[in-house]
C-alpha cells in the first residue's frame, strides 16, 4: 500500500550509486569511456587449529589485499602507458603506485579511493559489431570508502 512506512523509510532517495553516476580518476586524471569497474577488498584469515580441540580455536587475520579491474574503451591514438595508467616496462622497478578514485558525478565525491595501485595485466579483443575494451587488472595497498576508512 502506498504511504506505508517500511524498513527502508530512512534511506535517502536519489542517492543510489550506479554506473551512469560514476566516473573514474586515475593518477589525478579523469579517464574517459570506462565500461566497467570492479573491486575486491580481502581480509584473509587463517584457522588456528591446535591439539586437543576438534574445533578451530580462532581465525587469525594474516593478510589484507586489494584488487580491482576496469574496462577502458579503446580510443585510437590514446596510449594507456603515455597517459600514466599502465606503466612502461622501463619504469616498473621504480614506480610507486597510483591513486584511483571511483567518483560520484552529482556529488563530485570519491565513493572508493584505491591507493598505491599498480596495473598487473591488460587484455583486449576486437570483434565485428563490438567495441574494443582494454581490460586492466590492478593490485593496490588499500581501499578507502567514502568516509575515508580502510
Amino acid at each position: 500500500m502506498a504511504g506505508q512506512a517500511n524498513a527502508n523509510a530512512g534511506v535517502p532517495r536519489g542517492k543510489v550509486f550506479h554506473g551512469a553516476r560514476g566516473y573514474l580518476v586515475i593518477g589525478g586524471k579523469t579517464v574517459g569511456y570506462v565500461s566497467n569497474v570492479n573491486g575486491t577488498e580481502n581480509l584473509e584469515h587463517q584457522p588456528l587449529d591446535v591439539l586437543d580441540n576438534l574445533e578451530t580455536e580462532e581465525f587469525v587475520p594474516v593478510a589484507y589485499t586489494v584488487n580491482f579491474t576496469c574496462g577502458l574503451v579503446k580510443v585510437v591514438g590514446r596510449s594507456l602507458k603515455a597517459a600514466g595508467i599502465q606503466i612502461p616496462l622501463s619504469q616498473v622497478l621504480s614506480f610507486g603506485g597510483l591513486t584511483v578514485e571511483i567518483k560520484d558525478r552529482p556529488e563530485d565525491k570519491a565513493v572508493y579511493t584505491i591507493e598505491e595501485a599498480k596495473a598487473t595485466s591488460k587484455n583486449f579483443g576486437a570483434a565485428k559489431r563490438q567495441l574494443t575494451v582494454e581490460n586492466l587488472q590492478f593490485v593496490a595497498k588499500r581501499m578507502r570508502d567514502e568516509a575515508g576508512l580502510v
